[in-house]
């Protein structure tokens, strides 16, 4: 059986007898491969019948909300288990050696009115799109399954086409002809253009700009940010985008040996602070090296206000923070919503300290994917104001003339997290609010439970900073509360 972390089983996969077992292991590594739970049963139309109907009867009040058949031969059972639930039931035809499969598909697929199986292939192929087909009806209901479908047409695509491209070679070698060495028209003339830019005056800035919003390339007029023209000659294709490498915190070059942490800090009561300036390549590492370093301590706070960045790779490191390892987290898209890749969780990681989250309007970017990922995960808690809501990752371009266009290259769709685009994350804890009812423990008024071990002068410099600033006195009262009912602390 296929249960992961406590989920109840979606799919039941059940057949004849257990020898078909090795062509229903495509089914069920299909369906796990999409994330999708399943259970897998043996049971016969005519050797336990009363098994079988019992089954499809019950089947729907455990959670079952699709039912994939296979047997060979007579292959009855998925028409006898259709015949008693009303949930959507796929038939496998299993190989026979009287017919070749012939005799059980005819005896799975020949339902009378009223009474349908959703029949597939004989054999592997069958199996595999049983599955698929599995998730499709699934996918209704759950957008982060279609979002994977998406991804996995595109694959076949991917698939076919390099096929082609494997034969086109192959013949192209054969007749002796040369192969092309030029690259795309629209490449050579844009970059065409750029050299002769001071020379025709005729060439206006609109005339590249719409072109390239003739090509599919989103522009953003409005923005003025510096950039360079390497990212103009490649936004010509629809699906180009400039590596993260080549992208820092704000538009334009990431800073060789620039940190993520701005900003380390141990404070009274076992508590940590540290200030986050954005996500940039092999963040996510070094902030997960420090929050591991502080784990003993009583409560780590996370600074991610005006935090921004676009290295997809340190969300994937830090989304890992109480998810397993291998779990979907998004998929990114060009500018036309094709799907360029499935970012995963690197590796998962478990800690005991509580972690606060502090955000505001100008988290962005990775720091808000990130936390939109974070928000609702079970020891970390998001406190502050709505983020800025952008899922569209733009890259900042320089013209010849100096002018500067900002075209959005990748779009992030969070297959499991909060939905964020266009009104950003709404925090557990909005600063001056009342605390929303998962977190009723906590008190909405301002009356925080100050430290007791406020000794130095530093230490009364720490408190008069926190108390000038509301969501960092929050982080501190909620991590002070939680210490005082666990029993940290007490005197």
């Amino acid at each position: 059986m296929n249960k992961k972390m406590g989920r109840k089983p979606e799919v039941a996969v059940v057949m004849g007898s257990d020898s078909d077992w090795p062509l229903l292991e495509e089914t069920v590594s299909t369906l796990t491969h999409f994330g999708v739970v399943s259970e897998v049963r043996v049971m016969s139309a005519h050797r336990t019948p009363d098994q079988a109907a019992a089954f499809a009867r019950k089947a729907s009040g455990q959670g079952v909300k699709v039912i994939i058949a296979a047997a060979g031969g007579a292959a009855h059972l998925a028409g006898v288990i259709c015949a008693h639930t009303s949930l959507p039931v796929i038939g496998i035809p299993v190989t026979s050696g009287f017919m070749n499969g012939l005799d059980s598909l005819l005896s799975t697929v020949q339902m009378p009115a009223g009474v349908p199986v959703a029949t597939v292939a004989v054999g592997k192929a069958g199996a595999v799109n049983a599955a698929i087909l599995a998730v499709q009806i699934l996918a209704l209901s759950r957008p982060d399954l279609a979002r994977q479908l998406v991804i996995h047409k595109q694959t076949l695509i991917d698939k076919v086409n390099a096929g082609n491209d494997r034969i086109q070679n192959e013949i192209a070698k054969k007749t002796k002809k040369p192969e092309k060495v030029c690259g795309s028209f629209f490449l050579s003339l844009l970059f065409l253009l750029y050299l002769v830019w001071p020379c025709f005056a005729t060439v206006s800035l609109d005339d590249i700009l719409s072109s390239l919003e003739a090509k599919g390339v989103l522009v953003d007029r409005s923005q003025a940010v510096r950039g360079g023209i390497e990212g103009i000659l490649r936004s010509i294709d629809p699906g180009a985008f400039i590596g993260v490498e080549k992208i820092g915190i704000e538009a334009g070059k990431e800073v060789s040996g620039k940190t993520a942490v701005a900003a380390v800090e141990l404070w009274p009561e076992d508590l940590a602070y540290l200030k986050i300036e954005g996500l940039l390549k092999g963040s996510g590492l070094e902030i997960l090296d420090h929050v591991r370093t502080l784990d003993s301590k009583a409560g780590i706070i996370l600074d991610f206000r005006g935090a921004g960045g676009q290295d997809l790779d340190s969300v994937s490191h830090l989304a890992g923070i109480g998810r397993p390892s291998g779990e979907p987290l998004f998929v990114v898209t060009d500018n036309q919503d094709k799907p360029l890749s499935t970012n995963r969780v690197e590796a998962g990681v478990s800690l005991s300290a509580p972690l606060m989250v502090l955000v505001d309007d100008r988290t962005r970017l990775a720091a808000e994917a990130l936390v939109a990922l974070w928000h609702g995960r079970p020891g970390i808690m998001v406190i502050g104001s709505a983020t800025s809501g952008e899922i569209r990752f733009r890259e900042a371009l320089a013209l010849p003339d100096g002018q500067v266009i900002t075209l959005a290259t990748r779009k992030l769709n969070l297959l499991q997290g909060v939905p964020y685009e266009g009104h950003g994350i709404r925090p557990d804890v909005e600063v001056g609010r009342v605390v929303n009812a998962g977190n009723s423990m906590l008190s909405s008024t301002n009356s925080p439970a100050r430290p007791l071990s406020v000794k130095s002068e530093r230490d009364r410099d720490l408190m008069q900073r926190v108390d000038q600033d509301a969501a960092l006195r929050r982080a501190t009262d909620i991590l002070l509360g939680l210490r005082v009912l666990s029993g940290y602390g007490q005197r």
